[in-house]
């Protein structure tokens, strides 16, 4: 809805997570046929003050869940998933830091 609202013209803006943003930004946002303006990432708060968390949906009592479990804390540990952030999320991004 909030989306949808933005698309409208209904608001201005949002404020959501980062990587939210630039998937709203580059896939979500270039979807609707909107006359004004494009949309920006203004800015994000400090890496200190973001709490990024990861998740997966699976069945609920799936057999997979403790191996699913394993493998992030595993990439997490080993620094793989900040590799993919670093190749993936972040890459390219030129957005502000908020004072």
């Amino acid at each position: 809805m909030a989306l949808q609202a933005l698309s409208n013209g209904q608001i201005d803006g949002l404020v959501v997570d980062l990587q939210t943003a630039i998937f709203m930004r580059d896939a979500e946002l270039e979807d609707f046929d909107t006359p004004e303006p494009e949309a920006k990432v203004v800015g994000q708060f400090d890496v200190s003050a973001q709490v990024d968390q990861m998740g997966l949906v699976l069945e609920k009592d799936s057999p997979l869940t403790e191996c699913v479990n394993g493998a992030i804390a595993q990439i997490t540990a080993d620094g793989t998933l900040d590799t993919i952030y670093e190749k993936w999320i972040s890459t390219g991004q030129e957005i502000p830091f908020f004072q």
